[in-house]
C-alpha cells in the first residue's frame, strides 16, 4: 500500500495520520461509533504516525499479535502494545507483523483524565493487554449490525478497556489524579477484569498498586466493598446474558464462565443473593 492510498483503504478519520512504507494488509475492520477495530498485516517497510496532520485527534493502541517492530530505540515484541498518540512516532517493521488496533477520538480519552502528552510509545504486556487484545480482535472480526444500546456499550467497553490499560501500566505518569477519583480508577479496571474467573480483590489492588485495606477504603466511601462491586459486576452481566434468552446459544456453564464465575453453582449463588 502507497503512502497516498493509506487513509483511503482504512477508510476512517484516525488513519489521515498515518502515512506508510511497504505492505500493509487489512484482515478485519469495524467501526462502532466513535471508535475503530482493524487487524492488520504489516511487513518491509514503516509508519509514520503525525497527529497534527488530522483535523481530529484520536490515539491508536495497536497490539502486536505476533511478530516485532521497532520503535523510540527499542524492540516490541509480539504482546506489547504500540501507542499512537499526540507525539508522532515512526515504527519500522523488523519481520512481518499482525496487529489487532483500536483507534480512539483522544477527547473521550482525555474526558477520563488521560494526559495525551505523556503517553507512552509502548505498554509491556500485562492480564488487561490481553483482555483488551481479545475483545478487539474478537469485535472487528464478528459480523452483523448492532442495535444502538448495543454499540453505545461496545464503545464505552473500548474506551474503558484502552483507559484501565494505560493506567495499569504507566499510573500516575499519564493520568491526572486530580480528574481521576481513586473510586473511578479502581472502578474502572474492576469492569474490564471482571470477566476474569481468577480476577479477585487481591490482584485488583496489585494490579492498581495499593494494598488490600487501601482498596478497601476507597470502596468504603462509596458504602460498598471491592468484593461486592466485584459480584455485582459479574452478577449483571450474568443477569443480562441469562435475559437474553435461548437465541444467544448460551449454556449455563458459558454464561458462568463468560460472567466471571469459576462455576454454575457459584453463579446461582450469587444471583440468589443479589436480588
Amino acid at each position: 500500500m502507497s503512502d497516498s492510498a493509506a487513509s483511503t483503504a482504512f477508510g476512517s478519520a484516525p488513519l489521515h495520520a498515518l502515512s506508510t512504507r511497504g505492505h500493509i494488509t487489512i484482515r478485519a475492520r469495524r467501526r462502532c461509533r466513535s471508535v475503530q477495530c482493524t487487524v492488520m498485516d504489516a511487513r518491509d517497510g514503516s509508519w509514520n504516525w503525525s497527529p497534527e496532520s488530522s483535523s481530529t485527534r484520536y490515539v491508536g493502541l495497536c497490539f502486536l499479535l505476533r511478530g516485532q517492530a521497532l520503535t523510540s530505540g527499542r524492540a516490541v515484541e509480539s504482546g506489547e502494545v504500540l501507542i499512537f498518540g499526540r507525539h508522532g512516532s515512526v515504527v519500522e517493521w523488523a519481520e512481518p507483523t499482525t496487529l489487532a488496533c483500536a483507534w480512539i477520538a483522544e477527547e473521550s480519552l482525555v474526558e477520563m483524565g488521560t494526559d495525551p502528552f505523556q503517553l507512552p510509545a509502548v505498554l509491556p504486556a500485562s492480564p488487561l493487554t490481553i483482555a483488551a487484545q481479545e475483545f478487539i480482535l474478537g469485535f472487528a472480526r464478528a459480523g452483523g449490525q448492532q442495535s444502538g444500546l448495543a454499540q453505545y456499550l461496545t464503545e464505552r467497553i473500548l474506551i474503558d478497556m484502552s483507559f484501565a490499560t494505560v493506567i495499569a501500566a504507566e499510573g500516575r505518569s499519564s493520568i491526572s489524579e486530580r480528574r481521576v477519583p481513586e473510586l473511578t480508577r479502581a472502578q474502572t479496571h474492576f469492569s474490564v477484569r471482571s470477566a476474569d474467573p481468577s480476577f479477585s480483590v487481591e490482584i485488583a489492588a496489585q494490579e492498581l498498586g495499593l494494598s488490600v485495606r487501601q482498596l478497601q477504603r476507597i470502596f468504603s466511601k462509596a458504602g460498598s466493598t471491592p468484593l461486592r462491586y466485584l459480584r455485582d459486576l459479574r452478577v449483571e452481566s450474568a443477569r443480562e446474558l441469562l435475559d437474553q434468552g435461548p437465541e444467544t446459544g448460551l449454556s449455563s456453564r458459558d454464561v458462568a464462565r463468560l460472567s466471571g464465575f469459576s462455576s454454575v453453582r457459584s453463579m446461582t449463588r450469587a444471583l440468589h443473593a443479589g436480588r
